[in-house]
């Protein structure tokens, strides 16, 4: 079964490019990023579909790890409690999505605006579709795989096969 992770901020929910770091440490800002609807609707009926292993994988501060994980589960159960606790994954900031997954394989495919995270999950040997949003994916720098705005499950079906 092929497996699907994705990013929070800027693929499920909002990015807020206005953000400082100041403001992402702030209590309650996780949480109270929207989410992108037509986004967690496709996802949850990929979800509901069966035929892929579906996990989040959400890079989160550091200095704020803790606090970011539970606010971060927290606007999943909230919005996404199809993905359970086994399926969600938060590496620091800054390091390689890949290697917080276990038994990475080449067949793993990444969800992401943030065409470093992209870049580093396709060295590591994976496969990474560009999700456009309002701020990320407007230049056209990402050229190393698909790059798409997900209005629904179709779309998230024609980056996996």
């Amino acid at each position: 079964m092929k497996r699907i992770f994705l990013d929070m901020d800027g693929v499920l929910c909002e990015y807020r490019a206005d953000a400082t770091l100041e403001d992402m440490e702030r209590d309650g800002y996780f949480l109270a990023l929207r989410p992108r609807t037509d986004m967690v609707d496709a996802v949850r009926s990929l979800v509901k579909s069966g035929n892929y292993e579906v996990f989040v994988l959400s890079a989160v501060l550091p200095q704020k790890a803790e606090a970011s994980v539970n606010e971060k589960n927290d606007w999943l159960d909230r919005y996404l409690p199809e993905i359970d606790a086994a399926h969600r994954l938060f590496p620091l900031c800054g390091t390689n999505k890949a290697d917080a997954v276990p038994d990475f394989c080449t067949d793993d495919i990444l969800f992401d605006d943030h065409s470093p995270n992209l870049e580093r999950w396709i060295q590591s040997g994976g496969r990474g579709v560009k999700i456009l949003n309002e701020i990320n994916g407007v230049t056209g720098s990402f050229q190393k795989g698909p790059r798409l705005r997900v209005k629904s499950l179709n779309d998230l079906l024609l980056a996996v096969t």
